[in-house]
């Protein structure tokens, strides 16, 4: 029996239907060396009962109250059997899996790319920037299981953003996905979209990096939203 190379993770509480487009897309992608790790808090019926009866084989799933999507996250983290971890929320489309490369990766942190709503193209980069803005897309990072990091559960918006800055501080080791072949494609909405998550992204950038990078981060997306006005057509 060959080693499971990928775990695929989705948490979710009372999705809409395309949860079970997501389901249906992951599916396609499962194997001896990919599972699916499906982690529910507790949703209604109706919808629960959809999610189950299209759960395909080399599925783990929870459905039980948790304390927000990061403590759901945390919960799929120790569920997980993969040698990688792949986040995925419902919604999100996964286009393909570079198999061959995680077999043979090292690397405590894989990043491709990601492809937005609007068509453009969000490319993770591994980059000392990652401590003003995040780098890394959700759907298209790869976190090696065996890890000792976790999210933050206390936070309810940018912990992904918080990890992220933590492997990076303790030097990880993070390859670039050859390429520019985008692994997912990511629907907005997700909580990271919220715009009540202000205080908490800065909070954590001051917790990681000091007061300074605080300051270069606000006028870096004061600068570019200024940018973005000057460009506009009149």
């Amino acid at each position: 029996m060959r080693k499971v190379i990928l775990s695929i993770i989705t948490v979710t509480r009372n999705p809409g239907s395309e949860i079970l487009k997501t389901i249906s897309g992951i599916s396609q992608f499962l194997s001896e060396e990919v599972e699916f790790v499906l982690v529910d808090g507790n949703s209604d019926e109706p919808i629960l009962n959809s999610m189950i009866a299209q759960m395909p084989e080399n599925t783990k799933f929870l459905s039980e109250p948790d304390m927000g999507i990061y403590d759901a996250m945390n919960k799929a983290w120790e569920m997980a059997e993969g040698k990688y971890l792949l986040f995925l929320n419902h919604g999100d489309e996964l286009l393909w899996i570079p198999n061959e490369i995680l077999r043979g990766s090292d690397a405590d942190v894989l990043l491709g790319s990601v492809l937005l709503d609007n068509g453009l193209q969000f490319q993770g980069r591994n980059s000392v920037l990652l401590q003003f803005r995040n780098l890394w897309p959700h759907q298209g990072t790869f976190y090696k299981r065996e890890s000792s990091f976790r999210y933050n559960s206390s936070l309810k918006i940018f912990a992904d953003f918080d990890l992220n800055q933590r492997l990076y501080q303790t030097n990880s080791k993070i390859q670039l996905l050859p390429g520019s072949k985008p692994l997912a494609r990511h629907q907005a909405g997700g909580v990271s979209g919220d715009p009540k998550g202000v205080n908490e992204f800065y909070s954590i950038i001051r917790a990681n990096y000091g007061f300074l990078s605080v300051a270069i981060s606000f006028l870096w997306f004061r600068l570019e939203g200024f940018r973005k006005k000057l460009i506009q057509p009149l």
